[in-house]
């Protein structure tokens, strides 16, 4: 996967997601150099906040990425998604796929008329429901990588420090969206149209021999 064909890809889940029904609101990727042959594909206008947001509570974390539109999709009930790339010589260095939950929604009572009959709510509302952060995290660096404590691609839960579960490689925005609407949306999974091809389209492994013997994910 090139910038470019990051950049497209990014754009054609936005441009499903609106088809769906399920994106309220949208900032589009853009492509800047960041150096020698070294390019990264980010939100536009957006702030860094990965240092300004570190040891807050997710409440307030999820209120600042809101406020500085640091998110690609707004999805109907106010979570946020992210996509963030890096390349070097036209190859995935790094990358932050994050899904933020909103931490609050307007209850049932509250808005009845809006999701009565909706199968689409029945997966999101419910006060029994626990909303936390999901980030895919990859880095090529080999000086970054330590077996099992940080592997190049991990999955993180929530604000838990070392949970770092291996993922078999780095994901594509598209497989990255087909896996937050089939675990959080998933009445809405047969409105999600992705082509087979780009649903298929995997990047190289870099889970090692022994991260693969312990609980892992694919890609």
């Amino acid at each position: 996967m090139t910038p470019k064909q990051a950049v497209a890809s990014i754009n054609y889940v936005i441009t499903t997601l609106i088809q769906a029904g399920l994106s309220d609101e949208q900032r589009y990727p853009i492509l800047r150099s960041t150096g020698n042959r070294c390019m990264e594909v980010g939100i536009e206008g957006a702030p860094n906040l990965s240092a300004t947001l570190k040891d807050v509570p997710y409440d307030e974390a999820f209120l600042e990425i809101e406020k500085a539109g640091a998110f690609n999709i707004k999805m109907i009930d106010g979570a946020l998604i992210q996509f963030a790339y890096t390349f070097e010589r036209n190859a995935v260095n790094s990358h932050r796929l994050a899904f933020f939950p909103a931490p609050s929604l307007v209850s049932y009572d509250e808005a009845r008329a809006l999701y009565d009959g909706d199968e689409i709510y029945g997966d999101i509302v419910g006060r029994y429901l626990v909303r936390f952060p999901i980030r895919f995290d990859f880095s090529a660096s080999d000086e970054e990588h330590i077996e099992f404590n940080h592997p190049k691609s991990h999955l993180t839960l929530g604000q838990y420090k070392n949970c770092r579960i291996p993922v078999s490689g780095p994901l594509t925005p598209v497989r990255f969206t087909r896996f937050i609407v089939r675990n959080f949306y998933f009445s809405a999974m047969e409105m999600v149209k992705f082509s087979e091809v780009a649903e298929r389209v995997m990047l190289n492994e870099t889970i090692t021999v022994k991260e693969r013997s312990i609980t892992h994910m694919i890609a």
